[in-house]
């Protein structure tokens, strides 16, 4: 584990749509633009969003779901969770202009307490409480030998020689003194009556982050987002726990991460 300290980033970066944000890496900005903009992953299918919807966003990173959350549904009302200080910080700038953001310094979890996690500044979006850095390395990997599945055998040849030199210095990591709420702790704090749209991406935390969901505050929750990485069979806990709760589930993977444990659940509220 390497010492290092986050900075405070001043990076600004336009979107393709135009918009103007933050960022704490230019190729993590663009990765999650595309994911969340223009492939639409964490839109529900199947599933009417209401007029005013109230949108949580549990591991908001710079807060991109979150700006995608308050253009698509102009009305809508969203509470943003992201423990680590130097993205609550850009992210928190990125929201701030929109009167219906907030954004919380807190990670999601089963109950209220502080936690030491883990988070990489050159690869943001894979930090959390569970990260492994040789299978978060692995994980990496594959996904820049999918970018690069169309190149001729002699590219992708000259470019596997080059992956670890290119991408092992962004693993390079410290720790972070986290404060974990429990769902229904945030639904109370931010008098939340209905939560029409979860989306939860935590790096394994997936789990715990729905078992801080009290009783009472199930059917208050429409539609569930998830992303979950299928370890030691977290998947099918996850899944039952769901069904449990009256919410019926929809599994997909994305194209990225097909040959991976990388997998989507949509899970509505059952009518």
């Amino acid at each position: 584990m390497h010492k290092v300290r986050a900075m405070k980033s001043d990076a600004s970066y336009q979107l393709p749509n135009g918009m103007q944000i933050s960022y704490t890496n230019r190729n993590e900005a663009a990765y999650l633009y595309d994911e969340i903009f223009e492939q639409r992953q964490y839109v529900p299918t199947d599933y009417m969003m209401p007029d005013r919807p109230v949108v949580v966003d549990v591991g908001a990173n710079v807060g991109l779901f979150a700006l995608f959350a308050l253009t698509e549904w102009q009305s809508a009302h969203v509470v943003c969770m992201e423990p680590f200080t130097q993205l609550y910080h850009i992210l928190n700038s990125n929201v701030s202009r929109f009167p219906a953001a907030q954004a919380l310094r807190a990670a999601a979890g089963r109950t209220r307490e502080t936690a030491s996690f883990t988070y990489y500044p050159k690869y943001s979006m894979m930090s959390g409480r569970y990260c492994d850095e040789a299978r978060d390395l692995a994980r990496a990997k594959n996904y820049a030998r999918w970018e690069m599945r169309d190149q001729s055998k002699e590219g992708i040849d000259d470019f596997e020689g080059m992956l670890d030199a290119l991408l092992r210095p962004r693993f390079q990591s410290f720790r972070e003194e986290v404060e974990i709420w429990p769902l229904s702790l945030v639904i109370e704090t931010c008098q939340l009556q209905s939560v029409d749209l979860l989306k939860i991406d935590v790096e394994g935390s997936e789990l715990e982050v729905l078992e801080g969901i009290s009783p009472e505050d199930w059917e208050k929750i429409g539609c569930i987002m998830i992303e979950v990485d299928d370890v030691a069979g977290r998947l099918s806990a996850i899944t039952s726990l769901l069904m449990s709760h009256d919410m019926d589930c929809r599994t997909s993977q994305f194209e990225a991460y097909s040959d991976d444990t990388l997998h989507l659940i949509q899970a509505n509220q059952r009518q």
